[in-house]
């Protein structure tokens, strides 16, 4: 059965699914024959099982791989692709934290603010959003019983609640913007994307993970370095690989675990999307650690060899 052919069975599916009259009738239901959609092989559930365990390994040395930065979706919520989604980035000082709600888990605050600067976009001198505020992800017990079953997972106490007077980091975005087709790609343009107008609700871009609080002036200049350099790679129109290249792995020696790690992990993202950069290159770079080049070596440079002739 020819790919095309079976995607447009599906197209039709999704197609019909979407047109209820709201009568009571049934939708149509579009049922594909098994001979057209066979179950996979031994051969294929093997190769399938074989490549997932291979990619498992490889992935282990990489940033963001244990149960809770999964759960916490860190890899999805870096400082490169957060520059990447956000329609404002600023440096804030906050005026009050309130409560919204509260769960076992998680607490929503409204964090009212004042701007001290916008680093991208343009936003009110003031303002406020409400952030989830995740309280707990794994407790201690859990952590031990994925730890018992092999499975990498670390408890760590729950993330102070911010307090009037501190000073943030906070990337923006309002939610129905989110372009995620092209979240992952290293290139993504900011040459032309504009601030919402005043009356769209921003919100906080990975919710709390997002609102990043700057102790000192030390910290505070780290970031902002780090987050202009982003932003300066993705409004080149030239996208230069040799000279983001560079900027990433200065970052990753970065004193600033989270600057480091983010670093580490949109590495990785740029090497998987850009496939004129040579990897080899990388293999052989002393700066870049271990974790990393074992990924390169088991499943990116495999992955781009032509296919084998039957």
């Amino acid at each position: 059965m020819k790919r095309p052919f079976l995607t447009l069975l599906f197209t039709v599916a999704w197609a019909l699914n979407g047109q209820s009259d709201d009568t009571g009738e049934h939708d149509v239901k579009i049922v594909i024959p098994r001979e057209l959609d066979p179950p996979p092989s031994e051969e294929d559930k093997m190769r399938e099982k074989t490549y997932s365990e291979l990619h498992l390994r490889a992935s282990a040395g990489l940033p963001y791989s244990s149960m809770e930065d999964e759960l916490s979706r860190k890899s999805y919520f870096t400082l490169g692709n957060s520059v990447k989604q956000c329609t404002n980035i600023a440096i804030v000082s906050a005026l009050s934290c309130e409560p919204v709600s509260e769960t076992n888990k998680l607490k929503v605050i409204n964090l009212r603010y004042n701007v001290e600067s916008n680093l991208f976009g343009i936003l009110p001198p003031s303002g406020s959003i409400d952030v989830p505020w995740v309280t707990s992800l794994l407790s201690q017990e859990q952590v031990q019983s994925l730890n018992r079953r092999g499975i990498n997972a670390t408890w760590r106490p729950s993330p102070e609640i911010p307090e009037t007077g501190q000073r943030f980091l906070v990337f923006l975005s309002p939610r129905n913007q989110s372009k995620h087709h092209e979240f992952w790609h290293w290139k993504r343009s900011k040459q032309n994307q504009q601030s919402p107008s005043s009356e769209v609700p921003l919100f906080s871009f990975g919710d709390a993970y997002n609102v990043i609080r700057l102790d000192d002036e030390k910290r505070s200049a780290a970031y902002v370095t780090a987050v202009t350099g982003y932003l300066r790679h993705l409004q080149d129109q030239r996208h230069n690989v040799d000279v983001y290249y560079v900027f990433l792995k200065e970052l990753m020696h970065s004193p600033i675990s989270r600057i480091k790690d983010d670093a580490r992990s949109d590495l990785v993202n740029f090497l998987r999307t850009c496939p004129s950069f040579d990897l080899n290159r990388v293999l052989e770079d002393k700066n870049v650690d271990d974790g990393i080049k074992e990924y390169v070596r088991l499943i990116l440079l495999p992955s781009r060899q032509p296919p084998k002739g039957p």
